[in-house]
């Protein structure tokens, strides 16, 4: 068996009799093949390999070694002495996997084309070759099933026929018989013509043995002869280590059929490597990836990523033309763990020699997959019309209104990395520490848009390739969750390293909305409301300072850097510390077991001389809602300005939706963006209110209900006010009755949108 490293440099003198010809690159008197995977050599009757670039690893001279200790030119024929026998098991089991990875990945992707093909190596007749590697062994044994099935199905009944036949001399002898009607004898129990298990139906049951194990071990699928029993797992592994050729040895004179002793031929093969069986070759084998990138990314994408199937069209494949290579909805950052909203994670692999850095580029394209989604998220709330609004139950708002944050957006690479100690089992990662890649406009401003942090994995590839080349959908999907879950907690333990976290909730007597938009400079970016359901029910708040502990390694440079930013937060504690209570508070905790949430004051009417005045021709362009309270015995009064939550106030002004008397048009621009509500009542439109709007939305009938709205009727438009402000005498009563459709009864009190400039020609 011959091994050669993709993409690494050979000397041509090294790899001319190796590689066939036209399959590799010429550079200055080197050579290099782009592939991975399997070949037959016919010039040099022998086996070769192609393995991926994984296995090499650069030493203190960024020399490429394999194993890290041999040059990859050193060590082409695998039979070389130099390789110890864990290093020369371990290769003839790993081209095991990579074929079964391909076969895998040409199964899932029969239009993909850099898959080449044309393997139909078999025990047969002809020379024996130099080298039969493990793969030709297991091969030529799934191959033997697929072509004497019937012939071992025979062989099975013809051992098991004489089972069940009574031996009526020895039952009659032995048994007690019961007489019916005094003349007929019956017997309850009888002695069957048990056959004693001979030496060929051991070797059968040797053989399904070993199919069991390669499909248990590596995921060939198997085709099932009749439940055959087999070897204990246990004690089969004592085959393995050496029982199994002896064995075969003590029983082999048992056999003189043709295809029994083929069949002991591959079974003692499969025990004892060394030994060398006929296989039939065509000039022509192979199986080889011509892009092994595409196949490590679709590896990455069904053991971490959800199906592009269940992804919202326009989000894996974006509308710019990027594709992402991993998406799947988990639990955000910034939730609590009990909490089961969720945020896209976006991943990109890269499949790299060990310890290579990402480039540039790739960065790059992956801020912008992050910008990308955060806007398809803001869009789905944006626009009515979007078809994936139906995305808003599942997935929270990225931006928080209240305090204009933006929520953390999960980002990663994953590079893949050779397990030091050869294992397959071990599906260890590591997060690289230290190599973040950070991209932002300020620095002390996590929860802004622009601040986005990707992290850096490296996965056992051995693990890799072997989860995804066995047909276990279970184990897939156990370490999918288990993934998951530690790529959340290991960026959260990132996060912590430079940040810390604060959760803050208002005194009874803070606004918080006010409050926000009062030090909205000081606190933009630094605040975010992670734990709300909806826009009504913020209660907690969280709060992320850069850390500015002082580290021995610090340079001066950083040691100004960071009493500069230790000021800044010291200046940020102290302002929200009198209006909130505070307490440190780690990303993923629920923040009432830190800090205790205060009951808020009742909303309470204000002094019309105490309210910030807004002047009417600052906003000539502007639409004000002019709506009516209901007269209905203060219940649509008390809806309106009704405390949401008992530690949130927030009033809301709703407005009909659809062909009802006095609805609006949900794409009315006017509808969309008034600046005011002035709120008037209906018995006497003399007394009014004014409000900001701070938002607005679409609410469902089945939400309305949930707000508690009495008795709604269809859909509505929703005002999430702010303070309440003046914009002067107005004289509402007036201004309606210049609009004659509000002189009709049936409309008199319907909702009425005008500019700045409209109201001013009212003469009020």
């Amino acid at each position: 068996m011959q091994i050669i490293i993709e993409g690494y440099q050979y000397p041509a003198g090294s790899v001319n009799k190796v590689l066939w010809e036209g399959a590799f690159q010429t550079v200055d008197g080197k050579v290099s093949i782009g592939y991975v995977g399997y070949y037959w050599n016919d010039r040099l009757k022998d086996s070769v390999f192609v393995l991926p670039k994984v296995f090499l690893e650069p030493d203190a001279n960024k020399q490429d070694l394999v194993f890290g200790k041999y040059k990859p030119e050193e060590v082409i024929d695998v039979s070389n002495k130099k390789f110890t026998k864990a290093e020369r098991d371990f290769i003839y089991g790993f081209a095991v996997w990579i074929y079964r990875a391909l076969s895998v990945f040409k199964a899932a992707n029969p239009q993909s084309d850099i898959i080449l093909h044309e393997y139909v190596s078999q025990m047969g007749r002809g020379r024996k070759r130099l080298c039969n590697t493990f793969l030709d062994v297991v091969l030529s044994l799934i191959d033997f099933q697929k072509r004497n099935r019937d012939f071992i199905v025979f062989v099975t009944k013809l051992r098991h026929s004489g089972y069940n036949k009574i031996n009526w001399t020895k039952t009659v002898s032995k048994k007690q018989a019961v007489f019916v009607d005094g003349r007929t004898p019956v017997y309850a129990s009888v002695v069957n013509r048990k056959k004693e298990i001979d030496r060929e139906e051991e070797l059968l049951c040797i053989f399904h043995s070993i199919l069991k194990y390669i499909k248990d071990e590596y995921g060939f699928p198997i085709l099932s002869d009749l439940n055959y029993e087999t070897i204990p797992a246990a004690k089969f592994k004592r085959y393995l280590s050496g029982y199994g050729k002896t064995r075969l040895l003590q029983i082999k004179y048992k056999y003189f059929s043709d295809k029994m002793l083929a069949l002991w031929e591959l079974c003692y093969t499969f025990f004892d490597q060394s030994h060398r069986i006929t296989i039939s070759t065509a000039r022509k084998e192979y199986l080889l990836a011509k892009n092994f990138n595409i196949v490590f990314e679709a590896m990455i994408d069904e053991l971490i990523g959800d199906k592009r199937k269940d992804l919202p069209n326009g989000l894996k494949d974006q509308e710019d033309g990027k594709i992402v290579d991993h998406m799947y909805s988990y639990r955000g950052l910034t939730n609590n763990d009990e909490q089961d909203r969720n945020v896209y994670y976006i991943g990109d692999s890269k499949y790299y020699k060990m310890g290579n850095v990402v480039g540039t580029e790739s960065v790059a394209k992956q801020f912008t997959y992050a910008r990308n989604v955060i806007q398809w998220n803001l869009n789905i709330f944006l626009d009515e019309d979007s078809p994936d609004r139906k995305y808003r139950e599942r997935f929270p708002k990225l931006r928080d209104d209240v305090t204009e944050g933006y929520n953390i957006v999960p980002n990663f690479f994953i590079s893949a990395m050779m397990n030091k100690d050869l294992k397959y089992s071990e599906g260890n990662i590591e997060r690289r520490k230290g190599s973040e890649l950070v991209s932002r406009q300020f620095e002390n401003r996590l929860f802004d848009r622009d601040t986005l942090i990707i992290a850096h994995y490296d996965i056992n590839f051995l693990f890799i390739v072997s989860l995804y080349a066995r047909a276990n959908a279970s184990a897939k999907l156990a370490w999918k969750e288990k993934m998951r879950k530690r790529f959340r907690e290991d960026i959260q333990e990132m996060l912590q390293d430079k940040f810390k976290f604060y959760a803050i909730t208002p005194l009874a007597a803070t606004d918080p909305d006010s409050f926000f938009r009062e030090h909205f400079q000081q606190l933009l970016g630094k605040v975010f409301a992670p734990y709300n359901d909806t826009n009504e029910k913020t209660t907690f708040y969280s709060l992320a300072l850069l850390d500015t502990t002082p580290r021995s390694d610090d340079t001066a440079k950083e040691k100004a850097r960071k009493k500069l930013m230790a000021e800044e937060n010291e200046a940020v504690l102290e302002c929200v510390s009198d209006a909130f209570e505070i307490a440190e508070c780690r990303l993923g905790v629920d923040p009432s077991t830190k800090v205790a949430a205060h009951a808020a004051a009742p909303y309470a009417e204000i002094p019309k001389p105490m309210l910030t005045r807004h002047h009417v021709s600052n906003y000539s362009a502007d639409y004000i809602l002019f709506g009516c309270i209901k007269n209905d015995g203060g219940i649509h009064r008390d809806w309106v300005f009704k405390t949401r939550s008992k530690y949130k106030r927030s009033a809301i002004y709703n407005v009909r939706l659809g062909d009802r008397p006095g609805a609006v048009k949900r794409g009315d621009e006017k509808v969309r963006t008034p600046r005011f509500v002035v709120m008037y009542e209906e018995a006497d439109d003399k007394s009014f209110r004014v409000f900001r709007v701070h938002h607005a939305l679409v609410v469902r009938k089945e939400r309305m209900e949930r707000m508690e709205y009495p008795h709604p009727n269809g859909d509505y438009f929703c005002y999430f006010l702010d303070e309440e402000v003046s914009l002067g005498e107005l004289d509402v009563h007036k201004i309606r009755m210049k609009y004659k459709h509000l002189r009709d009864p049936k409309h008199q009190f319907a909702p009425l949108y005008l500019t700045g400039n409209q109201v001013m020609a009212s003469g009020t």
